[in-house]
Order: C-alpha cells, then sequence, then structure tokens
C-alpha cells in the first residue's frame, strides 16, 4: 500500500518538482513555471504532509509488529535453548562463519571439561577436539562444509581417571537463503557403546565357534526354510551347507528318516532312526528349541545327537542284565561294607532267601561254620585291596541245607577309580564236586588198571625178551637166528606201544614231570644217530645229523623228553621215506644272559602229507589215511605226544609238506642256561659191566625172571643171591653183606617200596622201623646201620609218578621191565662208580657220625681253603679269617637244619637246605650241594627218612667245619 501510495501521490510531484528544478538550472525557468510550479509545490507540500503522517502512523504499526515479532522470536529461541540445554547425551557446539564459537550447551562442557564463559568467542581450534577439527577443515575446505557435507571423528578424553571416547560429527549450517553461516558440532560419549559393541562382537564369534564345532548337529529353520547347519551336521549327514541351505526343513528331513523309532534309556527318550548321504544308517535324538519363545514366527533350532554306540551299549546293557536276571550262577552285588544291594533270581532260587531277606543283610547270612575263616579273611583282604579273588566255600541254605560253591569275587569302581561296589559270581558246583569226586575215583581205577596192565604183560615180556637176547648169544643158525630176531622186534615194538599209550596217560592226567638238568645236544645228536643207524640202513637212505652251536653255554632241561620228541619225529622221517634222506639238524643260539634257543628240525624226502591232512596229523590215534596205517603201522600215537611234549616245554611243532616230495617237521625251544659239571660217573663207560665181580641180591617173585637175571648176571661173574619178596630180602640182609639189589616193585607179603624204605630207615637209625619182628630188626640195626646198600628198582609199572616214588624212598637207580643186558649192565656200573667216587653213606639219624662207612671220607679244611686261593686273589690273614666265617657258617646252617628235621618242618627243611647249597658251591663243594638238593626233593615227596639220610651223610661231609677253627 506504501508503494502504492507513492507511486500515485509522491512519485508524480517529485517528477514535477525534479523537471522544475531541471529549468532554473538550465535558465529556463519562467513565471508560468514558476506560477505553475508554486501551485505544485503546494500540493508537493500538501504531499508531504500526508505522507508524513502515513509513515508515522505506519512506524507505529510495525512498531507493533516487531514488538510482536521479537517476543515470539525469544520465546522460540527458550524453546531451543531448553532442547539443546536438555540433550543430557549429546554436545552441541555452534560457531559463527568464522569458526568462533558461538554456542556450547551443558552436555559439551561436561565431555570436553570447560564451560560457555570460557570457550564462546574462542575459535573452535581452542576446543579439546581442534586437532582433529581443524585439520579436517583446512583438509578438505569451507566449501565442502557448505555443501552440506559432514564428517566424523573420535577422540578419547580423560575423565576421573578413566579414558572415554567421544564419537564427534561436524556439519555446516545454512540460512533460510541457503548461504553459510557456520558450524555445527554434535558429540556424544560412546565408551559404554563401544564396549558394548565388542561384547557383542565377542560374543557373537563365541556363538558362532560355538555353534560350528558342537559335536551335535544343529539346524537353523527359519520361515520353514534351512538357514543355517554347523559341520557336526555335515559330518553328520555328510550333506555340504550348500546342498541344503534354503531347502524346505519338514520335506529334507522326512527324506533322511527311515520311518523308525524306538524308545531309548529306560523309555525316556525317544529314538529315531535315519540314513545319511551315503545311506549309512544309524540312531539319533532330536531336540526342538523355538529362537523366541514369545513369537511362534521365530526361527526354529533342531539339534540331533548320534547315540548309535548308546543304543548298543543299551543294548549289551539290556543284554547283560537279562543275563544276570537269568543266569544259573547267583550274582550278588554288595556295598563297600558288604551289605547285599542286589540279588538274582538264582539266589533266590540256591539259597532260598527271598529278595527282600537277602537285601540290607550281610552274604555271612549263608555261613555253615565249615569254611575256614583264614579264607573270608583272605578274600576280605583281597578284595579291598582292589583286586579279585577266587575260591570255593561250603555254605548253608535258609533250611539248613549244606552246599558248595565257587565263588568269584570283583570289585566295582567308579570314574574316579574309586571302589563303590563288589560283585560277587558264584557257582554251585556241589554235584561237579560229586562228578569230580566220581571222575578221580575212575581216573584212579584206570590209572591202577594200566599199571597192573603194564605189570602184568612186561613181567612176561621181560623173560621173552632176556631169554631171546641170551639165546642171539648162543650158536644158531641162520634160520634160528632169524627167527629169535622176529620175536625181538616183536617185543620191542609191543614195547613201544605200551610205552606211547602209559606216556599218552601221563600227559593226560598232568603228571608227567620233567628234569631240568643240563644238557649236551652234540651228545644226544649222537646217541640219535646211533640208534637209527640201523634203521636207515636198512631202508638204503642217508641219515645225517648236523649241529650248528652259536651258543656259549649250555642249555638246562628234560633231556630224556626231548630225546624222545626227536627219536618219534626221526623214526617217523625213516618209516616213510624209501629213498633220498633224512635230516635232523639243530641250531643254537643265546637269547639273553641266560637263556639259549635251539631250533629243530626233522626234514625227509618221503612220500608227504596231503594238505587237508596235515591239521589233523598232530590228533590222537591219527594217521593221514588208513592206507598208511596198513602199509607202515603204528597206533598214531608218536606225533602227538610229541606235539604234547613239545607243547609242555614252552615249544609249538610245525609242519610244511607236499605230496611225493617230503615233509618237515619243526619247533623252537627256549632253554635256561647253566654251567656244564661232569660227574665222575658221566665219565666212565657206563655201558660196560663193572671191573670187578658184585654181590647181588635179587628179589623177584617171579621165577622165570629170577631164572633170567640170574642168567644176565652170571654172564658177567657177579655173585647172585635169590629172594621172593622184600620180608625175605631183609631175612637174607640181615646175614648178608651185598654190594647191589636188584628190587622189583610189585611182590607179595612185602612190596619193594616198603622193603626199600624199611632198609634206608635201617641204615639211618631211624628208630623201629620194623616192629612186627624185633629179632630180625635187631640182626638188621646190626647189619645196616651206617652203611648205603645200592638199590635198582626192577619195576614192570611205567606210571606216572612211579619213578618219583622209587626215588623218594630212597631207591639210587630205576629199570624198566623189560630190560637188556645193556640196559641191566649200565645199571650196576652206575650205582658202583658213583658209589665208589662219591662215598654215598646216606644212612644214619644226626648224632651217630660215628656209624658211617669206613670207606667214605670228609670235607677237609685244605681242599677249601685251596680253592679259595684258587678263585680268590686275596693274602693269607684274609684267608683265615674267610675259612673262621665259613666255619661259623656252616655250623649255623647245620644246626638250623637239624633243629627243621626234628621239629618235622618241611618248609624249614627247604629253605634251609636251598640257602646251605648256595653257600656249599661257593666254596667248591658241588657233590655236598647235590645232597641239599636231595633234601629238598625228600621234602617235596614229604619223605623225612629220606631226609635223615642225607642229613646224616652231610654232618658226616661236614664234620672237619663243625668243630671250631683258630683264627
Amino acid at each position: 500500500l506504501l508503494g502504492l501510495f507513492f507511486a500515485r501521490n509522491f512519485f508524480s510531484p517529485i517528477r514535477k518538482f525534479s523537471e522544475i528544478i531541471s529549468r532554473i538550472a538550465k535558465g529556463q525557468y519562467d513565471s508560468s513555471i514558476v506560477v505553475t510550479g508554486n501551485s505544485e509545490l503546494n500540493t508537493l507540500a500538501e504531499y508531504f504532509n500526508k505522507m508524513s503522517d502515513f509513515i508515522r502512523e505506519k512506524e507505529e504499526t510495525l512498531e507493533i509488529m516487531v514488538r510482536e515479532r521479537t517476543a515470539l522470536l525469544e520465546e522460540k529461541n527458550d524453546f531451543i535453548d531448553n532442547i539443546l540445554n536438555s540433550a543430557n547425551d549429546i554436545g552441541i557446539v555452534a560457531t559463527d562463519i568464522d569458526g568462533n564459537i558461538t554456542y556450547v550447551n551443558p552436555t559439551s562442557e561436561a565431555l570436553f571439561n570447560y564451560t560457555a564463559t570460557d570457550i564462546i568467542g574462542q575459535p573452535i581450534e581452542s576446543s579439546h577436539c581442534s586437532a582433529e577439527l581443524s585439520s579436517e577443515v583446512i583438509g578438505r575446505g569451507i566449501s565442502d562444509i557448505t555443501r552440506n557435507d559432514r564428517f566424523f571423528f573420535t577422540i578419547e578424553q580423560m575423565r576421573d581417571e578413566k579414558s572415554i571416547q567421544i564419537e564427534c560429527t561436524v556439519t555446516g549450517m545454512n540460512a533460510a537463503d541457503n548461504h553459510f553461516t557456520g558450524y555445527l558440532l554434535l558429540a556424544r560419549d560412546v565408551t559404554l557403546a563401544r564396549e558394548m559393541d565388542m561384547y557383542l562382537s565377542k560374543a557373537m564369534a563365541e556363538l558362532d565357534i560355538i555353534f560350528e564345532h558342537s559335536s551335535l548337529a544343529i539346524v537353523y529353520e527359519s520361515k520353514g526354510g534351512i538357514a543355517r547347519v554347523n559341520n557336526a551336521f555335515e559330518e553328520m549327514f555328510h550333506f555340504g551347507r550348500q546342498e541344503v541351505l534354503g531347502q524346505k526343513w519338514q520335506e529334507f528331513f522326512s527324506s533322511l528318516q527311515i520311518g523308525e523309532t524306538d524308545s531309548f534309556w529306560d523309555k525316556k527318550i525317544e529314538a529315531h532312526h535315519v540314513q545319511n548321504k551315503n545311506g549309512e544308517k544309524f540312531w539319533i535324538t532330536i531336540n526342538k528349541r523355538s529362537s523366541d519363545p514369545d513369537d511362534p514366527q521365530a526361527g526354529v533350532i533342531w539339534i540331533f545327537e548320534d547315540i548309535s554306540r548308546q543304543k548298543e551299549a543299551e543294548l549289551k546293557i539290556k543284554q547283560l542284565s537279562m543275563a544276570v536276571e537269568q543266569s544259573p550262577n547267583s550274582v550278588v552285588i554288595t556295598d563297600i561294607e558288604g551289605t547285599i544291594q542286589y540279588v538274582n533270581p538264582a539266589f533266590i532260587r540256591i539259597t532260598g532267601y527271598t529278595f527282600s531277606e537277602a537285601i540290607g543283610q550281610n552274604p555271612s547270612i549263608l555261613k555253615s561254620g565249615k569254611t575256614p575263616d583264614s579264607v573270608f579273611k583272605e578274600m576280605w583282604e583281597t578284595i579291598t585291596s582292589g583286586q579279585g579273588w577266587s575260591g570255593q566255600f561250603i555254605n548253608k541254605k535258609k533250611n539248613g541245607e549244606l552246599y558248595e560253591e565257587h565263588v568269584t569275587i570283583d570289585p566295582i569302581r567308579n570314574e574316579n577309580d574309586e571302589i563303590t561296589n563288589f560283585i560277587a559270581t558264584k557257582e554251585n558246583i556241589t554235584k561237579l564236586k560229586d562228578a569230580y569226586r566220581q571222575a578221580g575215583l575212575a581216573n584212579q581205577a584206570k590209572s591202577e588198571f594200566l599199571a597192573n596192565m603194564s605189570h602184568e604183560i612186561r613181567t612176561p615180556m621181560n623173560l621173552i625178551f632176556g631169554m631171546t637176547e641170551l639165546l642171539l648169544d648162543t650158536e644158531l643158525h641162520a634160520e634160528q637166528k632169524k627167527f629169535l630176531n622176529h620175536i625181538q622186534n616183536a617185543v620191542t615194538n609191543l614195547l613201544g606201544l605200551i610205552n606211547d599209550i602209559l606216556d599218552y596217560s601221563k600227559i593226560e592226567s598232568g603228571k608227567l614231570i620233567f628234569e631240568q638238568k643240563v644238557m649236551v645236544l652234540e651228545q644226544l645228536f649222537t646217541d640219535l644217530e646211533g640208534a637209527l643207524a640201523l634203521a636207515s640202513e636198512k631202508k638204503g637212505i642217508d641219515l645225517e645229523f648236523i649241529v650248528e652251536n652259536n651258543s656259549t653255554r649250555y642249555p638246562v632241561g628234560d633231556r630224556l623228553r626231548l630225546h624222545q620228541v626227536l627219536m618219534n619225529l626221526s623214526e617217523n622221517a625213516i618209516k616213510f621215506t624209501e629213498e633220498g634222506k633224512v635230516e635232523v639238524k639243530v641250531r643254537i643260539r643265546d637269547s639273553s644272559d641266560n637263556h639259549c634257543t635251539a631250533e629243530f628240525t626233522v626234514k625227509d624226502t618221503g612220500i608227504g602229507i596231503e594238505a587237508d591232512k596235515q591239521k589233523d596229523i598232530f590228533e590222537s590215534f591219527s594217521q593221514a589215511n588208513s592206507s598208511i596205517t596198513r602199509k607202515y603201522g603204528g597206533t598214531g600215537l608218536g606225533l602227538a605226544i610229541s606235539s604234547k611234549l613239545i607243547a609242555l616245554m614252552g615249544g609249538e611243532i610245525g609242519l610244511s609238506s607236499a605230496v611225493g616230495l617230503g615233509t618237515m617237521f619243526s619247533f623252537t625251544l627256549s632253554f635256561p642256561t647253566g654251567e656244564r659239571v661232569k660227574s665222575a660217573c658221566e665219565k666212565e663207560n657206563l655201558s660196560t659191566a663193572p671191573s670187578t665181580p658184585l654181590r647181588v641180591l635179587v628179589v623177584e617173585d617171579n621165577k622165570a625172571n629170577q631164572a633170567l637175571a640170574r642168567l644176565l648176571l652170571l654172564k658177567d661173574k657177579h655173585h647172585v643171591t635169590m629172594s621172593d619178596h622184600g620180608l625175605d630180602a631183609l631175612q637174607v640182609l640181615s646175614e648178608n653183606h651185598f654190594d647191589v639189589i636188584l628190587m622189583d616193585i610189585q611182590m607179595p607179603v612185602m612190596d619193594g617200596l616198603t622193603a626199600t624204605s624199611i632198609i634206608r630207615k635201617f641204615e639211618a637209625n631211624v628208630p623201629d622201623p620194623l616192629p612186627d619182628y624185633q629179632d630180625l630188626a635187631e640182626l638188621l640195626h646190626l647189619a645196616l646201620s651206617g652203611k648205603h646198600i645200592s638199590i635198582i628198582a626192577m619195576t614192570a609199572n611205567a606210571m606216572a609218578g612211579d619213578r618219583e616214588k622209587c626215588l623218594a624212598v630212597g631207591i639210587d637207580d630205576y629199570l624198566t621191565k623189560p630190560y637188556s643186558t645193556k640196559q641191566l649192565r649200565a645199571a650196576l656200573a652206575r650205582v658202583k662208580n658213583c658209589s665208589d667216587q662219591n662215598s654215598d653213606a646216606l644212612s644214619r639219624h644226626p648224632g651217630e657220625e660215628e656209624s658211617v662207612a669206613e670207606n667214605s671220607k670228609p670235607v677237609s679244611r685244605a681242599i677249601v681253603q685251596a680253592h679259595l686261593e684258587e678263585n680268590l686273589s686275596i693274602d693269607d690273614s684274609t684267608i683265615r679269617d674267610i675259612m673262621h666265617t665259613v666255619t661259623e657258617s656252616l655250623q649255623t646252617a647245620t644246626i638250623a637244619l637239624s633243629q627243621a628235621l626234628e621239629e618235622e618242618n618241611l618248609s624249614d627243611i627247604a629253605s634251609t637246605a636251598h640257602h646251605l647249597k648256595g653257600a656249599l658251591l661257593n666254596l667248591g663243594l658241588q657233590k655236598q650241594a647235590q645232597l641239599t638238593v636231595k633234601i629238598e626233593n625228600h621234602v617235596l615227596a614229604k619223605e623225612l627218612e629220606g631226609c635223615y639220610a642225607v642229613m646224616t651223610k652231610l654232618r658226616y661231609d661236614l664234620r672237619e667245619f663243625l668243630e671250631p677253627v683258630e683264627r
């Protein structure tokens, strides 16, 4: 309106006025113009007056409007200030166009540690964020900020001795017309947020590791599809994650299920049978979890565990439980105090106690009083120490009936290896024990039958064999010799058959005893070669024996049994070989400091063995086929016995064979080693008769065998006296002196073992060994006291233990009927030569040394001293000290041994004799050490009389050492 007013009322007069002025200035002013001009000036004055009034009016209006607008702006400013001052989390700093701070809010003051008074008007570079801000402003330029650009930075600020992080944002401020007016800085403390971010990042990383490395297969289903799977899922189902991601979960899982479900662990868990991509089937359990229980649309987590092993274990547990429940044997579980916690139905059935009656009780409710308390004590000490125990109890049922049980008790341990329970498995062996006793009686009857059969067969065989041998030594024409040779061969074969049967019986009964003596395998092979030479020559085949000895020591074992094995194998090889050769070989080498190994092979070029028959060749009474039995004969026991003997010696026999190309048997044995001590008896040629005639008493009830023995002995010019039985022999001995007694074992009136035992007791001065014949006893005491007559057993018994029984009562040697002239001569030579060399006067009770035979000499100190001087490099003074110590040691040992004998304490006798043996060997007294071995053997046989006899000899031999010696 003002503009319009000026346009109409002001600018037109002004224009006219301007024209007048312009004319006057140019000198063109005239009166008309003046008049006109005056009139126009008046008009113009009026306009100015009106204009002035109008302006004053408008000024008043504008002043009112300004005051209103100012009040409104102040109100808005107060509102904005309140907002800015109330921004507790955000610091705000504003500047003008030159960067001077015009505003800071309280939060900025707290963040940057200054006041508004201090900072307003100052350039923004003076603030704590100046370094970053100024560099950014300078670097990027004002123009960038004015284009609404912004930049961010973070600074660290110390507050209360703690470092905080402040995140800043700087932007430009523009006016309404979009021109730049200054800077705006927004600051925020992000320390906690950063810490939370780090915590969340770490937690997410850990969760990711847990997810990926979990042993359980995990699938994350989102909106019905597979969103994620872990490594265990890939390994379990053999699907790569790229193959399954995005698939519909229900469809995919349906393809894995086989369709079977089963209860697991007492029906508390459901198990699913599934298969993986490769078709492998296994059992799993499934757990389903929602990622947000409050949101049904949230994702689902599926967790799978392979329980195939647990299912298998559960099956085994069920089977074990069923086995325990259905076991015919009692099963009892107790706590560590012995209180019953479980019994199975068999316990209830056998004992008569119900389940409730047994639970909480001690197994001692079954005690009968028939089982020694020491057994229970040993059992409890064993199981509480963590070891298993087994033994037998005689128990009592609830009704009082007795029964026998074989019990095995073992401790049960937890995962910390602590004993928590004991489990006992108890077998009722009452019927088994009765059957065992019946079997024992039957076995005893069988043994007695075999012994009787052996005796009855061997007795006539002895006569046939001996008479045949005597006839062969006479002048005969060729046909007579041929017939006699046939008879002798038949007897030999029959004897071999009997020996095989008896050996097999010994092995089966477990009564075969192996000797442990030093062996010279070269000599063993020489003996084998001599024994087999004739058979190989008759068949025209070569027989080769090879010994490769790389050992520096001698093996210790049973020479007789090893000879038997090699003899069986070699005879077999010769029997089944028609041409070519048989090779018997041994390779000996040291295997350790005190052992050597011997590898034996027996190889032939014979008929061989079919492959399908080789596995049966070592069975009893077995041969490759019936045609072999018809052609070659034999019982089929030889290889069976050899195999069992090798097994008992710790080896295993093997064979390789091809039909028509031959067979090789092989086995390896490990032997302990020892030093060879060649006795005087070994050094003699024992196959020949003694050089001087002997006075021989033959005790034999069979008249024909008496005649045979007489003929064989007279042939070597011995003096022979006959006796029909043991009691008759004692009568003869009371009146005559003999060098040797040939003693039959099985005789009427008094058998050979009894007679020998009585003789040894008289020799040892044992009181009253023949109470029913006092007169005869007095004569025998005078005739036998302090002496030792060599006694050779002549027996047709060859069962297990027969030889041991003979040696236990004091018999010196052993001949099995039938015996040859050579065997008889060897036996006589052994007892005669060993008696001469060793002075075996083993015949008196301790305390009566004066009765020892006159031809026996005690060991002198000089011999022992010489041995010590030879083996020890020490002076005479030390030797004397040692001799004094030796004397005291031997005195102490013999006193202890005598005391143990008087007390009949077998354990002390054996241990004292064993310790004494070591001392005697150190002194070079091998013969006396052998006497202690005899004492140990008598202890094993529980023959105290034999111990007395050997002790008498030992005390006599050590007489000089049982007297004090001066230093």
